[in-house]
């Protein structure tokens, strides 16, 4: 029997059930049944018949085998065995797998290797091995015959007495690709299409091999009815008609179709389909006391070329930009402040070593990077953050020039603060990195759910801290300075004397910022200013800023600009860069 297609009225999401007659497509809200024998596709408003598809974990996927993966130095390394039997020892973890009791088909990922699809025999070696371009979601199968759909190709498998064949075949490329086995069938859904494979017709080998192939069309017809409809208008590109029961029909004419038809004409409905529910196409009709029309033809043939093979290079473990060791460290050069070296550390590790990379992305600390908050949050411009924490907060270093570069003293490494992007204020959470970074470490082995996580967890972190030579210490997380600001922190009016001593000042501000008078956060600021305490004057203001950020309102304005003189007049650099990003 050839391979078909079936075309659909709608691009479904899945393939939620195939029997050996009808197959059911469905999105969250409709329900297609296919008629496998005839290419007949029903809608209905069925939801509840919906149900999210999703891949089964390996654990689940693997009954009857023993799986266990463990981290090396080299990357993830799998065993798969039946219970007091030698295992097969894989070079990746199995991300999808399927087993038919007999034989495994699993897709693996290795931070060196990438992803490769395999089948074997539990205990035996590997039999077959095909490169993927990325990962896949799902491995399925029914009896003999397993699947799996990659980029433009669906690699299939089957067992044949003692050998797994295998063979690899062209698929359509689409954003709602699904995949079922029944029996030695193999149904896709790509986009507003099921196409249908039959197992039985393609060629298997004992090795990687690909064949192209061919679907015929397979297009249901739709119903006569004989209850005439009226011509309500004959539009140039459609027709337009009212039907006792299938209300009004819009029909497009093809190539002067229905040159005939004018308003009042009875036509009767040859072919009617109902594609959604409630919503019918007429794809033949004739005017009454003529002959019946023809039915259209069905869509052509749709071939695909073979699918290829090729071995991917190794992964690329540089990001498109600059790295970001190099940006923390011409960033420390530019703005007179010292990069934590464990931090430097870190960040090359995580450029250069793809198996340390996995690492990271394992406790959780694999959005590890160098950026300004400024930008995005209109947050503190003495914030670099280096890892976010999923919700908008991010880990962030503190470039605070007076602590960082004081004035005659050897300069020292930033604080490493939380920063809270409702709030846009921040906490401490160590004054060095190191102290920091321990603290997290542990924190990810604390925060795992159960305990066998919680130990694989504790391994990582061990191999992290040796791959660093970084030993668990008691290292002291430091008391926040008093120059952080804090969210509680009260606002303190200035003597009456120092404003009597600027009044000419404060005259000549209200005139051109009108609000300034009523807010003492913004007198303070101001008064501080005029008394030539700059240092201090850039912490009300950056108070003010922050309190007001994300208003389009005169005192955010005020502050913003004050801000920007007094980094240009302090020349504190990191801070003046971040706060003109910020608003650009």
């Amino acid at each position: 029997m050839a391979h078909s297609f079936i075309p659909l009225s709608f691009v479904p999401d899945q393939i939620s059930s195939v029997s050996s007659t009808h197959a059911t497509v469905t999105t969250s809200a409709i329900t297609g049944h296919v008629d496998l024998a005839t290419g007949s596709v029903t809608t209905g408003v069925e939801p509840g018949i919906y149900r999210q598809t999703k891949p089964l974990d390996p654990s689940q996927a693997l009954v009857g085998l023993r799986e266990t993966c463990q981290e090396t130095d080299q990357g993830p390394r799998t065993e798969v065995a039946y219970p007091n039997e030698p295992p097969t020892r894989l070079d990746g973890e199995i991300t999808a797998a399927w087993s038919s009791g007999r034989f495994v088909v699993a897709a693996l990922s290795d931070p060196r290797a990438g992803a490769t699809l395999v089948a074997f025999f539990p205990g035996q070696p590997v039999a077959h091995r095909i490169f993927l371009p990325w990962p896949t979601a799902m491995v399925v199968g029914d009896g003999d015959v397993a699947a799996c759909a990659g980029q433009g190709a669906l690699h299939l498998f089957r067992l044949d007495g003692d050998r797994i064949l295998t063979t690899s075949i062209p698929v359509v490329a689409a954003r709602n690709l699904s995949v079922t086995v029944h029996g030695d069938k193999v149904y896709v859904l790509a986009g507003e299409t099921l196409f249908r494979v039959e197992v039985s017709a393609l060629d298997f080998a004992s090795t990687p091999t690909a064949q192209a192939i061919a679907f015929d069309p397979l297009v249901g017809e739709g119903q006569r009815d004989d209850e005439a409809a009226v011509v309500a208008f004959a539009l140039p590109e459609s027709i337009l008609l009212d039907h006792p029961r299938f209300k009004r029909l819009r029909v497009p004419r093809v190539a002067g179709q229905y040159a005939d038809l004018e308003k009042g004409d009875r036509v009767v409905l040859d072919d009617v389909q109902e594609e959604m529910p409630t919503i019918f196409r007429v794809r033949a009709m004739h005017k009454v006391g003529a002959a019946p029309s023809v039915r259209p033809p069905p869509p052509p043939a749709i071939q695909l070329d073979a699918p290829t093979f090729e071995e991917p290079s190794r992964p690329a473990s540089a990001v498109p930009r600059q790295p970001d060791s190099q940006i923390l460290l011409a960033l420390a050069t530019r703005h007179h402040f010292l990069a934590p070296l464990l931090l430097v550390r870190l960040l090359q590790l995580n450029e250069a070593d793809l198996v340390f990379a996995r690492w990271l992305r394992r406790v959780y600390l694999g959005d590890i990077e160098v950026r300004s908050s400024a930008a995005d949050w209109d947050a503190d411009p003495n914030l670099l953050a280096f890892l976010g924490l999923g919700n908008g907060d991010e880990y962030s270093l503190y470039i605070y020039p007076p602590w960082c570069a004081p004035a005659d003293q050897p300069a020292r490494e930033p604080p490493v603060v939380e920063f809270f992007h409702e709030t846009g204020f921040a906490e401490l959470r160590a004054l060095t990195f190191d102290a920091f970074f321990d603290w997290l470490l542990e924190q990810a082995i604390e925060l795992e759910e159960d305990e066998t996580t919680r130990d694989k967890t504790r391994e990582l972190v061990a191999k992290i801290r040796e791959r660093l030579d970084f030993p668990r210490g008691q290292r002291d997380l430091g008391v926040a300075p008093e120059w952080l600001p804090k969210e509680d922190e009260p606002t303190v009016a200035p003597a009456r004397g120092l404003l009597a001593s600027v009044s000419r000042f404060f005259s000549s501000a209200s005139s051109s910022a009108p609000g300034v008078k009523d807010d003492p956060r913004m007198r303070l600021a101001l008064s501080l200013e005029a008394k030539g305490d700059l240092v201090a004057a850039e912490r009300v203001w950056l108070r003010a800023h922050l309190l007001d950020r994300g208003y389009a309102n005169a005192d955010a304005t005020i502050a913003a600009s004050a801000l920007r003189r007094l980094y240009a007049q302090l020349g504190w650099t990191f801070a003046l860069e971040n706060l003109g990003d910020a608003n650009a």
